[in-house]
Order: C-alpha cells, then structure tokens, then sequence
C-alpha cells in the first residue's frame, strides 16, 4: 500500500514590509507628488459624488412624477367604468 504524503509543497510568502514603512524612507519629493495626486483623486471622487447624487435625486422625482401620472390614470379609468355600470 502507497502511503500519503502528509506535507504540501507548498512555499511560504516572502512578507513585503507594510507601506507605512517603505513610505517613511521615500524622499520627501515623492511623498510631495503622491499627496498632490491623492488629493486630486479625492477631489475628482467627491466631484463624481456629488454629481451622482444629484442625478439620483433627479432621478428619484421623475419617478415620482410616473407614478402619480399612472395613480391618475387608474383613477380615471376605474371613474369611467364605474361610470357605466
């Protein structure tokens, strides 16, 4: 009988230092630049909220407005049929 292996070939992940330290050793020119873009991305992603909240709300009226077109319709239409009998 064949017996099991019981070890996996498998390797151990080299740790890669966290970012907080390899950022503290970068030049303070690129930290600098990399602030500068971050807060452009910050900038650009609260603009995007912005403008997607507003198509939200408008969003949100004209569906209130098809609802009461169709609330008034059926009133209508029910009125009529009540009407004839």
């Amino acid at each position: 009988m064949v017996q099991r292996v019981t070890k996996t070939g498998k390797r151990t992940a080299t740790r890669r230092k966290p970012a907080a330290v390899e950022h503290q050793r970068a030049p303070a020119g690129d930290l600098d630049a990399r602030l500068a873009v971050l807060a452009a991305e910050r900038d650009a992603a609260v603009a995007e909220l912005a403008k997607a909240k507003a198509e939200i709300a408008s969003l949100e009226a004209a569906r209130a407005q098809v609802v009461d077109r169709i609330d008034w319709i059926v009133d209508s239409l029910t009125s009529l049929v009540e009407a004839e009998r």
